[in-house]
């Protein structure tokens, strides 16, 4: 039996006791194939306006997970957290094109729902269970609704997003926080390798339409990698050149171009435009550097447990590079963390 699929069973019900059997094949169905099937051209953000003030259960969570691809962005508690409309439904349509359906997946969690029905582990009556599941099998499995008595006890006002935003929604709502007064957020993104930086900023970059730039595109080359630049905290990045391409420009909030850097073949590759908006994301390490750290208004340093780094490394770049990371870039990196005192700031 699916393990993960009876535990998240076993969690709503728990939580949601008034679920009736359907409310439980629509989680499966969730967890399956996401909430494309409610995606309708043009009226996404309209319908979650009509949503945005609804009532919720005072114990309500902005996310709740249906597993680790999937879960559900409760629309009241978003809204306290001072996420927009828009970018709830941004994260919505986005999470709807990238989630893969997994019609074999719905098919085994389903026989796992009959299964623990039938042994007693979960409160469904077995045969109810099976009759109704014939007919919609029959039916073609098409999307289903919430339960009257579900609906009436629980206000589900909720759209399901990709698991992926679970950790960055306090950044989000930050953000949305600062738009809506007014501010023009410059957003850097610092931290230790492999720790997600990229991940999450282009995440943000894609949901907001923000332009985003990478400090591994400011690259030191080889030939400037001298021992008393190396010994310098922070040394390993070309911040004259960030300075005199990215950061001047946009304290003049002007359109611009820089060069990144190619640390494969030793070259620069093709300008990549930059028109600044009312968001700018920069991320990688070094980019709180103190010539420039405070150019941004809003600054998010990225830690990560050291196994774990080495495990997404060695995945992520093989073992030869591994070893290139612990004995040269890594140390780099946290000298000057320490030296900047990076993650305290």
């Amino acid at each position: 039996m699916n393990a993960d699929c009876l535990a998240v069973l076993t969690e709503h019900i728990r939580r949601y006791p008034q679920m009736q059997l359907e409310d439980a094949v629509k989680l499966l169905y969730q967890r399956a194939f996401g909430g494309g099937h409610l995606v309708e051209a043009g009226r996404a953000l309209e319908r979650i306006e009509m949503e945005w003030e609804a009532p919720a259960p005072a114990d309500t969570p902005a996310y709740e997970p249906l597993g680790d691809r999937v879960g559900r962005l409760y629309l009241p508690p978003a809204r306290a957290m001072g996420i927009a409309p828009e970018t709830a439904a941004g994260m919505f349509l986005l999470s709807a094109e990238e989630i893969d359906r997994r019609m074999a997946d719905f098919e085994a969690e389903l026989a796992v729902l009959q299964t623990a029905c039938r042994q007693g582990a979960l409160p469904f009556d077995a045969a109810a269970l099976a009759c109704y599941l014939d007919g919609y099998r029959r039916a073609g499995y098409p999307p289903i609704s919430h339960s009257a008595r579900y609906h009436a006890a629980y206000h589900p006002h909720y759209r399901v997003i990709a698991a992926a935003y679970r950790e960055g929604l306090p950044l989000i709502a930050r953000i949305d926080r600062m738009l809506a007064a007014g501010e023009t957020v410059r957003l850097a993104i610092d931290g230790a390798s492999a720790a997600g930086k990229s991940t999450l900023a282009s995440r943000l970059a894609a949901l907001y339409r923000a332009p985003l730039i990478h400090m591994d595109d400011f690259f030191l080359p080889p030939e400037r990698k001298t021992a008393e630049r190396l010994a310098e905290p922070g040394g390993n990045v070309d911040y004259e050149r960030f300075v005199a391409e990215v950061v001047e420009p946009l304290d003049r909030g002007e359109p611009f171009a820089y060069r990144p850097y190619r640390c494969q073949t030793h070259d620069f590759g093709p300008p990549v435009p930059i028109t600044p908006g009312r968001l700018v994301i920069v991320e990688g390490a070094y980019c709180l550097h103190p010539l420039y750290a405070g150019r941004w208004n809003f600054r998010v340093f990225y830690g990560i447990d050291p196994a774990v780094q080495r495990q997404r490394i060695l995945a992520r770049n093989g073992e030869r590079m591994l070893a290139r990371f612990l004995t040269e870039w890594i140390p780099l990196e946290q000298r000057y963390d320490a030296a900047y005192h990076i993650h305290e700031r």
